[in-house]
């Protein structure tokens, strides 16, 4: 038997037949051979096959059944089918197979067939044509027959892409046939789509868009349901287009958490795609790390607990600061302790656990924190959103300040890490001189059998250089004269006028003090 790829083209023959009657007869040879040419062409376009083998054509309806079909999409497709079922030649066989979230068999090829009603219940809230598609070429079972799938849908799938499953189709030399199924959607009202977050912590409030899309200026009311409970409820003007809605939660529990949006509007034609659906996995409450004087339960501790915030305490100091030790916690609260006690290295790692694996860090006030607590340059200063620096604006009393430093013959004696006496005290004197303002003034005098004064009381307008100008001072030997330090070091004071704030620092070892 000889079918037709696309046998309405064979229409094109009635002008060819009305070409033979004007050229045929008159036109000769010339006009026969003419209207001959036209006829093959028109055949040809019009795709014959022969089936010479007697064993038929294997027709496999692939038919969606989801929700967005139209409504009279079933009883459409069944007389389609019936129509195949009473076209078909001898030999020919057909299978039917139904989908919607998934696919299903409703009938192996068969020779012999009528379907009344269709009897495999698929899923409506879906539309897996790729899973149809591959159900459809496991059921051909004898290679050598001819075999066309015939896709009857509306063309909304969802799920893995359908393309993997045509290539197969091609690469077997099955075509695919499409009949368009399309739905009237003037008026649709929808949601697109609900945008939860993937993960939320105990009692962290988070909120979510919901966007709709709607083809006409009309209200709806929208309603959020959480774990089948409803949260919320608005009743909302939409625009023309996308409409952007905002949600808010807290959640209390952890474990995962179903949301559902439903949607409520007057004379829609597509009130399925009404609903949407969404996850959002809750981790359990965040543990925040207090590190106090003495690893005790403070007041502090009792107020976070007390908030229902989850805390553990541990001892600044005997706490391993490492990178390992802080990921189970969210944040970190350093609660009145000096710099010392967490040492340069951890104050590093608490710098990291803040700008690598985005903790949160928080030191509290006291006499030990901050920049009396030895913060100041430290680490964590640019990590901190406060300056541990005074700013000017602030400063309610002006500095005077007098550093004495001992240059006898003892302070060229060794320390540890390779430095002497005398270096430490001038690194001392020099962090002294870059903690002052302008404001601020300074005089610095190297004592050793008698007092030299080495920068002059007066303004700190540049402290680096009168850094450099203290990390020049050398142990020069001879005693050490403390009282007579101090007496010039008052004398420096005595020039700072209406300056009420006045200090004298003294660096030295006291070895043979005279």
């Amino acid at each position: 038997m000889i079918q037709f790829e696309r046998p309405e083209l064979l229409l094109l023959a009635i002008p060819v037949w009305l070409a033979f009657r004007q050229w045929g007869r008159a036109g000769g040879t010339t006009g026969r051979l003419r209207v001959l040419l036209l006829a093959v062409l028109v055949g040809a376009l019009s795709g014959p096959r022969a089936n010479l083998s007697g064993r038929g054509v294997d027709v496999i309806a692939v038919v969606d059944r989801s929700r967005s079909m139209p409504e009279d999409a079933d009883e459409r497709v069944r007389e389609l089918i019936r129509h195949l079922e009473r076209s078909r030649s001898h030999g020919d066989r057909l299978g039917i197979v139904t989908f919607g979230g998934t696919a299903q068999v409703e009938q192996l090829l068969l020779r012999h067939s009528q379907l009344a009603e269709f009897t495999k219940a698929v899923p409506p809230d879906g539309s897996d044509l790729n899973a149809a598609l591959q159900t459809a070429l496991n059921l051909v079972d004898d290679p050598r027959r001819p075999v066309r799938l015939l896709v009857l849908s509306d063309g909304e799938a969802n799920g893995p892409d359908p393309l993997s499953a045509a290539r197969r189709a091609r690469e077997r030399g099955i075509p695919i046939d499409f009949r368009l199924f399309e739905r009237v959607r003037a008026g649709d009202v929808a949601i697109e789509s609900v945008r939860l977050p993937d993960t939320v912590a105990v009692r962290e409030a988070f909120q979510f868009p919901v966007w709709i899309y709607s083809d006409r200026r009309t209200t709806a009311s929208v309603s959020v349901w959480r774990d089948g409970q409803p949260i919320a409820r608005q009743t909302v003007p939409l625009q023309l287009g996308m409409n952007r809605l905002l949600f808010r939660d807290v959640l209390e529990r952890p474990g995962l958490t179903l949301y559902d949006v439903k949607l409520e509007v007057a004379k829609d034609p597509l009130p399925e795609n009404n609903v949407a659906a969404g996850a959002v996995s809750v981790a359990g409450a965040p543990t925040v790390l207090v590190l106090n004087a003495d690893g005790q339960p403070d007041n502090l501790v009792r107020a976070l607990r007390a908030g229902r915030v989850r805390v553990e305490v541990a001892q600044a100091g005997s706490f391993p600061i490492t990178l390992d030790a802080l990921d189970r916690y969210r944040a970190v609260i350093v609660e009145n302790v000096p710099a010392g006690r967490l040492g340069r290295v951890g104050m590093q790692r608490l710098g990291q656990f803040v700008e690598d694996l985005g903790g949160g860090l928080m030191l509290t006030g006291g006499k030990r924190s901050f920049g009396v607590g030895g913060y100041f340059k430290s680490p964590l200063d640019n990590v901190l959103p406060v300056s541990m620096e005074l700013r000017e604006e602030h400063r309610k009393l002006r500095v005077a300040l007098a550093i004495a430093l001992d240059r006898s013959g003892s302070m060229a004696l060794s320390v540890a890490g390779g430095k002497t006496k005398m270096d430490l005290a001038n690194f001392g004197a020099a962090e002294c001189v870059r903690l002052l303002s302008p404001a601020d003034k300074v005089a610095v005098i190297a004592v050793d059998s008698r007092p030299h004064v080495v920068q002059p009381l007066d303004n700190v307008e540049d402290p680096e250089r009168i850094a450099r100008r203290v990390l020049r001072i050398e142990s020069m030997g001879g005693g050490i004269f403390i009282y007579e330090a101090l007496v010039a070091a008052g004398a420096e004071l005595a020039k700072a006028g209406d300056y009420q704030t006045r200090h004298i620092i003294l660096f030295a070892d006291a070895a043979d003090s005279e």
